[in-house]
Formats: structure tokens, sequence, C-alpha cells
């Protein structure tokens, strides 16, 4: 049986082949950990790490070009071995870039609109890489469309908030001090033209903080940040959930199992420093 095995072991020059596969893998692993988390917004990242991918993708593909031209042509059967590795690594990185690309063309407004309102990132991602002008001019184009439309509209605002802007109004304390009617602020230029934060910061806790500052703003950031970009943490609850309907406790209602659910979820993250 052991002699059987010694068959199958792996020599030096094949884990040297598996080393640079792993390196090839390496950042596929990387970005499907980050942009699979559920504690933390990941749609904002979509754009931030395709294209780096895509790029990865490219230096294997374009490898040969980068190759020192100085090297041994007479290195027989490793050089020959060589290029059936790095032809399967090209032929892998081709692929990935094709099925990348077609997904990356699938992307909707909303990674756009997203990454705008990530205080860590906002236009300075699409000024700082080689998005030419008439691009950005489409970013924020689209981006006002949906913020005019859905947010921006003074008439969302509460009952209460009306009723008490009104009241104020026929007070004689709006008589004493003579209020005067100051222009809206535009929340969307003062938000692009504010500095970006760390990217240790929180964006939903960011917002929470300068809701004030930004009132619609904010609501659609919450909107937004909220979506995640993959279906790994609907797919963990669904996982989940099975621990808490077993075959002596399958006659829960559809409320309480939702309750539970999202308690569950809210003690584990940083929510449950609400409760304390």
């Amino acid at each position: 049986m052991i002699f059987y095995l010694k068959n199958f072991a792996i020599i030096d020059d094949e884990w040297t082949k598996l080393k640079k596969v792993k390196l090839f893998l390496k950042k596929f692993k990387e970005i499907t950990v980050l942009i699979s988390g559920s504690s933390y917004p990941t749609l904002s990242m979509i754009i931030l790490l395709y294209n780096p991918l895509i790029n990865h993708m490219e230096y294997y593909m374009f490898e040969d070009e980068n190759v020192n031209e100085d090297e041994d042509e007479n290195e027989g059967d490793d050089e020959n071995g060589s290029v059936d590795e790095k032809s399967t690594i090209k032929k892998a990185a081709t692929n990935s870039r094709e099925k990348l690309l077609q997904y990356y063309n699938k992307t909707n407004d909303a990674c756009v609109i997203v990454t705008i309102l990530d205080p860590r990132l906002k236009m300075e991602y699409y000024n700082n890489e080689t998005w030419n002008d008439d691009q950005k001019k489409e970013i924020r184009e689209k981006f006002l469309n949906i913020y005019n439309s859905t947010y921006s509209n003074p008439n969302s605002s509460s009952t209460l908030s009306n009723s008490l802007n009104n009241e104020y109004k026929n007070s004689i304390t709006s008589k004493v001090f003579k209020r005067k009617h100051t222009q809206k602020i535009d929340e969307f230029q003062v938000h692009l033209l504010s500095p970006v934060c760390d990217e240790s910061v929180d964006p939903l806790q960011w917002w929470k903080v300068n809701q004030t500052q930004f009132p619609r703003l904010s609501k659609m950031a919450m909107d937004y940040l909220a979506i995640p970009s993959t279906s790994v943490p609907s797919e963990e609850c669904f996982s989940i959930s099975k621990n808490l309907i077993t075959d002596k406790r399958n006659k829960l209602a559809g409320k309480t199992i939702k309750s539970c659910m999202c308690l569950k979820s809210w003690f584990s993250s940083s929510l449950s420093d609400l409760f304390e």
C-alpha cells in the first residue's frame, strides 16, 4: 500500500509549480473573502476590487512580455515544463478575465452610486484612477438623477417637522428675531468637498453620526450601503436557521423565526453595543 502511494508523491518541481498556481489564485481568495462579509458594507468595494483583479489576470496573460530576454534559452526539459506551466496559467487567466468582464458589464448603477456614498471613497477613487472626464460626468449624473428624484424632495420631510416649521413662522419669536430665509444647502456638494475618511472608518456609523448634517443624503446612504455585494450573507442565514428549526421545534411562526434570526445577527455584531 505504501509503495502504491509513493506513485502519487509530489516532487520538488511539482511543489514549485503548485506555489505558482497558489500565487495566481491568492488574489481571488482575498477578494472573495472581503466581499462576502456581512458585518460591514461590501457593495462600495465591488468596482475597486474588480479592476485590480482584471489587471491581475492581464498580468499573467501578457507575462511573457515581462520576461527578461537575457534568460538562458537552453534549459532542456525544464524549459518545456516551464512553458507548459505558463500556458496553463495563461489560459486560466484568459478565461477568468473573460468571465470577470462578463459580470463587470452587468453591474448596475448601484455599484457606482454606493462608491460615492462611502465616506472613505466618494469621487476620489474615480479622480485618482484612469477614468476620463466623460465617465466621471456620467457617474455624477447617474447619482444626481437618483438623489434628486428620490431623496432630495423637500416634501419627503415628516409631517411633524412641517407643522413645527409652520408654527415657528407664525410665532412671535420669529418676528422678534426676524429669521431670514436661507438657501437650502446642497448636501451632495458639501459631501464631496469634505475630506475623505480613513479606511478604518465604518461608513454606516459615519452616516449615523452625520445624519443631522446630511438628512437626505444619509437616508440614501443607508439604503445603498446596506445592499450586500454577494448572496453569501443570506445563504449563511439559511444555513444557520437549521440550528433554530429542528425536528422537535418545527412549528415556529415565520415572524418568530425572523425575530430570532435578527436578534442573533444583531448580538453577534457591533449592534450589540446599543443594548449595553
